[in-house]
């Protein structure tokens, strides 16, 4: 789904954007095979009680589903007026911008919010039981979200966030072009080594490992906006999907 929102992101065209939201819902009948949408990701935070981190956004913005109104916002060039703080206006951002606020924030938004409150809701029910299969699933399906299929398989490429860390270590200069990035190292042995203590149900650090993943995750998030930002500021740029991105990691922190 993400690879397909991307190629119609760039276009700036309000067809393709239309469309963009035909994919985030499902109305084009495809859920990548996985039963769920990216609406439904976005939807499901409030059933990830647990989560601590989650629960600091609803505060926040006054709302649980703060990253599903955040992007209908952003398709309807419309504003975030009934949010308690962290309020957007999309009424002057142009199609391209609206599209890249649309693209950038179910990925830093919606998909992060829910890897975050899987891995928290993980560590919070985690109750000692070997291989206990509800906790193993969650933990598993943080960790495909986290990559994604494309990267999963070939190393490279994606559309995830595995693959924005990677993208933004070589644009600070951390990684050449296609490396992986050392926060992602870091990540991948965090989640591997977390899923054998859920194998033999061991649940005493977990909580540790669970903020430390979602440190290491907000680290790509700053970087993005830091990136976007700069770039707007320095350049005086009007350019609309970069102010886009920059809406939407701005955001997602």
């Amino acid at each position: 789904d993400m690879r397909e929102i991307e190629s119609l992101a760039v276009t700036g065209n309000k067809q393709d954007l239309l469309t963009i939201w035909d994919v985030y819902s499902g109305a084009d009948g495809d859920s990548g095979g996985s039963g769920f949408t990216l609406e439904d990701l976005a939807a499901a935070v409030g059933d990830l009680d647990g989560s601590e981190t989650l629960k600091l956004y609803k505060d926040f913005y006054g709302t649980a589903e703060y990253s599903d109104k955040w992007l209908r916002a952003a398709l309807n060039g419309e504003s975030t007026e009934s949010f308690s703080n962290g309020k957007a206006d999309f009424t002057k951002l142009d199609l391209k911008g609206r599209s890249a606020a649309v693209q950038h924030g179910i990925r830093a938004m919606a998909i992060w919010g829910h890897i975050v409150g899987l891995v928290e809701k993980t560590a919070e029910r985690c109750d000692g039981t070997r291989g206990n299969s509800v906790e193993q699933k969650m933990w598993d399906r943080a960790v495909a979200l986290y990559v994604g299929s494309t990267a999963r398989e070939s190393g490279a490429g994606g559309h995830l966030l595995y693959t924005l860390a990677n993208e933004e270590c070589y644009h600070f200069g951390r990684c050449k072009k296609g490396e992986e990035a050392p926060v992602n190292k870091y990540i991948m042995d965090k989640f591997a080594k977390v899923k054998l203590y859920l194998d033999i149900g061991g649940c005493s650090n977990l909580k540790n490992d669970a903020r430390d993943i979602k440190s290491l995750m907000t680290v790509p998030l700053i970087q993005a906006a830091s990136r976007a930002m700069y770039t707007i500021d320095k350049e005086d740029s009007t350019d609309g999907a970069l102010q886009g991105e920059a809406a939407a990691y701005a955001a997602a922190l």
